[in-house]
């Protein structure tokens, strides 16, 4: 599900570890590659066909914290995330004359949704889409806080539905992909000498954040000339900027890691658990070919020409909605 690619594996595992496994079960399993053959080397855990919504939220969760596992091994996935990277990018350039633009949560989903290619930029109110916020400060935000039972949820009110306002960036790598980062501009003038509440905190957030990319905080360094000296000053460490990235940042020096946003679009996964929230509208109770699931799903229901709540930037009817 995570990884959508069929695989004919080899067990190395004991003959009691498939007992109760039947057709049409979710298993978590780990596999892995010698000389052209994949083995079974362990089942971690195993849930019925009936929990097809916790399989689908750990599938979620897992791409989330880890996306390459959607396009590893499957180079037509990968190529597809690229193409719609390269297509992305033009226009997000194109409409911002830049490879960023700074907002607020209350109006990052519509900046978001700008990037869908029949979206009506002439009605898009940029200029208080980019107006600063009087003060920049580092505060949890609870939204933001997306476990394995609260992710689907959270992502469908988008960053609008948040209670607080705090800046958020849109970034578009031309590599990577599209990041919507929450607290960029707040993290930025930390090394422009403001005073910034929370500022330990909210460094602590960006170097441990396993969504934010090396090349996300090699861009602040590049832009600030005191970004290690500060950094040390503030976690009273003694880092170069490769030492901090080797620190903090090592996944993304071993792989090329699309953005989360950029793979999720393209996950089946995650337009499946939409499609199941479709069905399941306002009814809380409602259930899914009885499915049975301790965590109710969201009880919003996504109209097709909302933003599609992967972060696209397209319409739903043109993304998840198909």
């Amino acid at each position: 599900m995570t990884n959508e690619k069929q695989y004919t594996v080899l067990s190395l595992t004991k003959m009691t570890s498939f007992r109760g496994v039947t057709a049409g079960e979710f298993i978590v399993a780990r596999i892995f590659n010698y000389r052209g053959e994949y083995f079974l080397i362990g089942i971690d855990n195993m849930l019925p066909a009936s929990k097809i919504k916790d399989a689908i939220r750990y599938s979620i969760m897992k791409i989330v914290q880890s996306p390459w596992l959607v396009y590893q091994d499957n180079p037509e996935k990968e190529k597809a995330i690229k193409d719609d990277i390269k297509e992305m990018n033009k226009r997000f350039k194109t409409i911002f004359c830049s490879d960023e633009f700074i907002t607020t949560n209350k109006y990052a989903d519509s900046v978001i949704e700008l990037l869908n290619e029949d979206a009506k930029i002439e009605d898009f109110d940029m200029e208080s889409a980019k107006k600063p916020l009087e003060t920049y400060k580092y505060f949890k935000v609870k939204e933001l806080n997306n476990s394995y039972d609260n992710f689907i949820e959270n992502s469908m009110g988008g960053f609008s539905s948040h209670a607080e306002t705090y800046d958020v960036a849109i970034i578009m790598d031309e590599e990577l992909g599209l990041y919507s980062i929450p607290f960029y501009k707040t993290f930025c003038q930390i090394f422009e000498g403001v005073d910034i509440e929370n500022a330990k905190e909210c460094v602590e957030y960006f170097l441990n954040n396993d969504s934010i990319s090396d090349k996300i905080v090699r861009r602040v360094a590049n832009n600030y000339p005191n970004f290690v000296e500060k950094i040390n000053e503030l976690l009273e460490t003694d880092y170069t900027l490769d030492s901090l990235i080797s620190r903090y940042k090592s996944e993304f020096l071993k792989r090329t890691i699309y953005s989360s946003t950029s793979v999720l679009y393209h996950s089946t996964a995650f337009s499946t658990s939409i499609e199941m929230i479709e069905k399941t509208g306002t009814n809380n109770n409602a259930s899914d070919n009885n499915v049975e699931d301790s965590a109710s799903m969201p009880v919003k229901k996504v109209g097709r020409n909302e933003p599609c709540p992967c972060g696209s930037g397209k319409k739903y009817k043109h993304c998840c909605g198909k």
